[in-house]
């Protein structure tokens, strides 16, 4: 993509030029095997430990892909999250490696029903069916090499990420993700506990963002609006609710 038009190529050379509306772009992964999303808390010593959850992995969408959550509810706030996509299958992965096993890294958009969410807070449930209802990846796959400027120091898995989200052209959220966790850590620890395939998605931890009545929208999103996250390095993910 460049200068918000995608060049259609034969491998060797251009042979095309499209406009984002002349095109529907598919999830960069379309049914990945699984998805674990990392989530931090903390010991009883003070220390950020770190833990999984997985996410409905048959549930993918692509860019600008309209979803239906008529069924869910009415109310509905999103995770962002930064994740990663593993190129070869492995196990008891160890840190150093993990760079040859990445294959690119994009954003990823999970729609969270309020009402489902509500009701697994209130009989003390885990998190699940509030997270069921779809999953955003995109817009495209970003290889490591392509990631250096934003790099950490001296490793090559550890970054900072400048995001931005907004609902109907409106911002509502911005912000620098400086945990600094080196997705080497994440996947390492992933596979010491199952296998990991090749196309499983791995998410850092949800983006810092208020809820979306506590936001500059006032309000939970319902039918009708439409999500943009933009990352650098990352490009933009839009999703939109119907």
């Amino acid at each position: 993509m460049l200068d918000d038009r995608y060049y259609e190529t034969d491998g060797d050379r251009a042979v095309g030029i499209r406009d984002p509306g002349q095109i529907a772009l598919l999830p960069p992964v379309g049914a990945p095997p699984s998805i674990r999303a990392f989530n931090q808390y903390h010991d009883g010593h003070g220390q950020v430990q770190y833990t999984y959850q997985y996410l409905n992995s048959s549930g993918i969408y692509g860019p600008n892909a309209s979803i239906d959550v008529s069924s869910f509810g009415t109310s509905f706030d999103i995770d962002v999250r930064i994740c990663g996509v593993i190129r070869d299958a492995g196990e008891l992965i160890e840190p150093e490696e993990a760079v040859g096993f990445t294959l690119g890294y994009s954003i990823l958009i999970v729609i969270v029903s309020l009402e489902l969410a509500l009701e697994e807070e209130q009989h003390n449930l885990p998190t699940g069916p509030s997270q069921d209802i779809a999953t955003s990846i995109g817009p495209f796959l970003t290889t490591p090499e392509s990631l250096t400027e934003f790099m950490v120091g001296s490793n090559p898995t550890a970054f900072n990420w400048k995001y931005d989200v907004k609902v109907n052209d409106q911002e509502i959220m911005h912000g620098l993700d400086e945990s600094n966790k080196p997705f080497a850590e994440l996947l390492s620890y992933a596979s010491r506990i199952r296998r990991l395939q090749s196309a499983d998605v791995i998410a850092w931890p949800k983006l810092e963002k208020a809820p979306m009545e506590d936001s500059q929208l006032g309000r939970p999103l319902t039918s009708g609006d439409r999500i943009e996250v933009s990352v650098d390095g990352l490009g933009k993910l839009v999703a939109n609710l119907e």
